[in-house]
């Protein structure tokens, strides 16, 4: 799996009560950002412009759900 480099990330729990009450500032900031943005306490990356994850949608080989796509690491 490639490695990514110079990501921005977003300190902020997506999964935090006070953030699920009021996302809408939280998708702003993650789509400002830029296309990727790595979500240290959540340990997972977020795309979260439209084209972006459209482009990853029709990219299985690089963005494969081969092992699945669960946020809570149930797989491993």
């Amino acid at each position: 799996m490639p490695t990514v480099t110079n990501c921005p990330a977003y300190d902020v729990d997506l999964y935090d009560d006070e953030v699920l009450r009021n996302p809408y500032p939280h998708y702003r900031a993650l789509r400002e950002l830029g296309a990727a943005v790595w979500l240290p306490r959540n340990s997972l990356y977020a795309l979260s412009r439209f084209e972006d994850v459209r482009a990853a949608l029709r990219n299985p080989g690089l963005f494969s759900s081969a092992e699945g796509v669960a946020a809570n690491g149930g797989g491993q």
